[in-house]
């Protein structure tokens, strides 16, 4: 992974054990058909992630470039 993406993704895991849905910064969505499952834009990077909304727990499944991630 490039430096500048490799920079942005430890940014965002940063944002995520603050918020786990922060939205605004990282235009995070909502994956269908999967419970509790997200995904978060970085220009071609997806970083895809699970939250169990009661304990606060993030998963983090995938951290791909876009042509990659939803294979």
């Amino acid at each position: 992974m490039p430096n500048h993406y490799a920079h942005k993704v430890i940014l965002a895991f940063e944002a995520l054990a603050q918020n786990p849905a922060p939205t605004p910064e990282y235009q995070v969505k909502k994956l269908r058909g999967l419970k509790d499952t997200y995904r978060i834009r970085i220009g071609d990077i997806r970083i895809e992630y699970g939250v169990k909304w009661e304990s606060r727990r993030i998963n983090i499944f995938a951290v791909e470039f876009r042509a990659r991630a939803y294979r």
